[in-house]
């Protein structure tokens, strides 16, 4: 039976970091290792008879995006590739459930080691591909192999623009993946260490991964560390007031950081800096402008249910008319990549398939199923919406598996926090 588990939880890192999939009438399906890998978990969780109400639960809320379809802008054209999208989203919900009961049963000592050694493993490696010649070429020739030169990060030009060298992909599809890698098993390290020095450990770490990678996805870490952190000191029943008012303050932090990226980028000297200040910056268009100014108009257009579930096309002419706007932006890229260029925020695009009136129903649906994973509201909130921002693809199963790995590793630090041993009273001298 450990041989099962060991070799489940091989598959679920291996299949999450490189976004391994099949081949389907001629597009690169990703993620479906993944799920495969995750889904075996979860049916040897359930197995046990554990957790089955509270897992049934979550998978019951997110079945009610099926309520969108119907109401979505053409539901008799598109009805069938929406209810594709809805199995999609709720695989990958299963899939996450399988991920978080399977690295919840790992023990913090042996999790701890494990990201540590991830972390060290991904930094080492990606300075290697930026100064071994030989290095770099082995890590492309995996990439074209993996996706056949398709659905891959190309812009290496622009690397060379902007930070002075190529930037690392280490067998991935883009910088981005590899950096949100670094950025859980960073986190993950921090979190579930008892070293009396990781964060000082925690900060180097993310200045050398940073300096790597030059990526802003990296801000992940320090986010995910601080809100843990809050959580963790804090105990649940416990002064509920101050972990209320300090979780409030980190959510409304997060979202006003993301929601105002440019203007205080504005603020910083870095050349990229200024790039997304003047919103010249491609890929933060791609990954945070462009995505909430197109579930802003689609909420206004839309309101009942936005596009439905998975209606990326039915809103194309909304994407392309918000892209437009920004001078930098090339409209062609949104004839690529099978309809998902420009959607690369999870959270906003979520936002884009609900609308208003089915987003009151289906949105607070989700959270009260999310207590599975951590039972405060706010902070499976924050973490929600920091992972969903740095990543595409809501109804897939990569973003909602980070979620869940990030959730299962405070899980295990929590319940083995350690415990103070009264000692004996001393014996009265006689």
């Amino acid at each position: 039976m450990r041989a099962i588990h060991i070799l489940v939880i091989s598959g679920i890192f291996l299949g999450l970091y490189l976004n391994l999939g099949f081949w389907i009438g001629g597009i690169y399906v990703g993620g479906l290792i993944l799920t495969i890998f995750g889904t075996i978990a979860f049916v040897l969780h359930v197995g046990t008879g554990k957790d089955i109400p509270a897992a049934l639960t979550m998978i019951g809320a997110v079945c009610l995006w099926g309520l969108t379809i119907p109401f979505s802008p053409a539901p008799d054209k598109f009805a069938s590739e929406e209810m594709k999208s809805l199995v999609l989203l709720v695989s990958s919900v299963v899939c996450s459930l399988g991920v978080f009961f399977e690295i919840r049963r790992v023990k913090r000592v042996n999790l701890s080691i494990m990201m540590t050694i991830i972390t060290t493993i991904l930094i080492t490696f990606s300075y290697a591909e930026i100064y071994i010649s030989p290095f770099r070429e082995l890590s492309d020739s995996v990439r074209n192999w993996l996706y056949a030169g398709r659905y891959s990060y190309s812009a290496d030009d622009r690397d060379l623009l902007i930070s002075g060298v190529i930037r690392p992909k280490l067998f991935t599809q883009e910088p981005s993946h590899l950096a949100k890698a670094i950025s859980i098993a960073l986190a993950g390290s921090v979190i579930l260490s008892r070293n009396r020095f990781r964060y000082v450990f925690g900060f180097i770490g993310f200045i050398l991964a940073f300096l790597a990678i030059r990526s802003p996805t990296m801000l992940l870490s320090p986010a995910v560390v601080i809100a843990s952190t809050a959580v963790r000191r804090i105990k649940f029943g416990e002064r509920q007031k101050i972990r209320s008012t300090s979780l409030f303050i980190l959510v409304v932090g997060a979202v006003c950081m993301l929601s105002f990226l440019p203007q205080i980028a504005s603020l910083l000297p870095f050349e990229r800096a200024q790039m997304i200040a003047n919103n010249e910056d491609v890929s933060t268009v791609t990954r945070s402008t462009g995505p909430m100014l197109v579930a802003y108009e689609t909420a206004k257009k839309y309101p009942i249910a936005g596009a439905g579930i998975g209606g990326r096309e039915l809103v194309s002419d909304i994407q392309f008319d918000v892209y437009s706007n920004f001078k930098s932006y090339d409209l062609e890229r949104l004839k690529d990549g099978a309809g998902y260029i420009g959607w690369g925020n999870a959270f906003f695009e979520m936002l884009t398939y609900c609308g208003i009136i089915m987003g009151i129903i289906i949105l607070p649906a989700m959270l009260v199923g999310m207590r599975i994973f951590n039972p405060s509201i706010s902070f499976l909130f924050l973490i929600f919406f920091l992972v969903f921002n740095f990543d595409g693809g809501f109804p897939t199963s990569r973003p909602w598996s980070y979620f869940s790995i990030l959730l299962a590793m405070l899980a295990v630090s929590r319940s083995t926090s350690s415990v103070v041993v009264p000692r004996a009273p001393a014996r009265a001298k006689t």
